[in-house]
C-alpha cells in the first residue's frame, strides 16, 4: 500500500492463504510461538501476516473506506483430537464436530467484518 491508494479508484483485493491446509508447516520465526504445536504456530503467522495487512491499510490511511472480510475454513481435521489432547485446545470451541461431519462444529465457518462506520466494533450475528 503506498500514499497513491488514497487517491487511486476502488480496487478489489483477494488474498487467499492457503493456511490451515497441509502442509503444516510456520516459517521458523513462528517456530513455538503457539501453545498447541506446529498447526497453531501457523495460526499465529497467518494472523501476524493479516495484521500487518491491516496496518498497512490504516498507514495508507484508507481504513474507513475498506471492506475487509476475514473468513476461514470450516471445521477442524480429524487431527483435531490429538491438538485437542496434547495441549487441551479445541478449535471449534464451543461447538462439537469436526470437517464433513454434521455437528455444528463441522460446518461453522468464522467471519470477522471491519468496514468503520458501516459495521459496528465488537458486533456479532449468530443463530
Amino acid at each position: 500500500m503506498t500514499e497513491k491508494a488514497k487517491h487511486q479508484q476502488p480496487f478489489f483485493l483477494y488474498v487467499a492463504y492457503p493456511s490451515p491446509h497441509a502442509p503444516i508447516i510456520a516459517n521458523d520465526e513462528f517456530d513455538n510461538t503457539s501453545q498447541a504445536g506446529t498447526y497453531g504456530d501457523l495460526i499465529v503467522e497467518a494472523d501476524d501476516s493479516i495484521g500487518q495487512l491491516l496496518s498497512a491499510i490504516d498507514k495508507a490511511g484508507i481504513t474507513d473506506n475498506t471492506l475487509i472480510i476475514f473468513s476461514f475454513d470450516n471445521g477442524p481435521e480429524n487431527y483435531a483430537y490429538l491438538i485437542d489432547e496434547k495441549f487441551d485446545h479445541w478449535s471449534s470451541y464451543p461447538f462439537r464436530g469436526l470437517k464433513r461431519d454434521t455437528y455444528e462444529g463441522g460446518h461453522r465457518v468464522p467471519m470477522i467484518v471491519r468496514w468503520p462506520n458501516h459495521v459496528q466494533a465488537n458486533s456479532k450475528l449468530m443463530n
